[in-house]
């Protein structure tokens, strides 16, 4: 299978994704000019909060590698 950068995908024939890739081509081709019936979302919530600990700066200016 051939790799197609992502700038060039919609500039690619549809019949040259249907030869590459049968019918994702295709679809592939569809998303990449914008159609489809997927609905996009751009709202979320954070599903976790992080548990990192941070250090001191003390002990990053003592040259400790972190």
């Amino acid at each position: 299978m051939a790799f197609i950068p992502s700038r060039i995908l919609p500039k690619t024939p549809i019949e040259h994704m249907e030869r590459i890739a049968g019918k994702w081509g295709e679809a592939l081709w569809h998303k990449a000019h914008g159609r489809g019936s997927a609905e996009i979302t751009t709202d979320w919530e954070q599903k976790s909060m992080s548990h990192e600990k941070h250090f001191d700066c003390a002990l990053c200016r003592s040259g400790f590698p972190a």
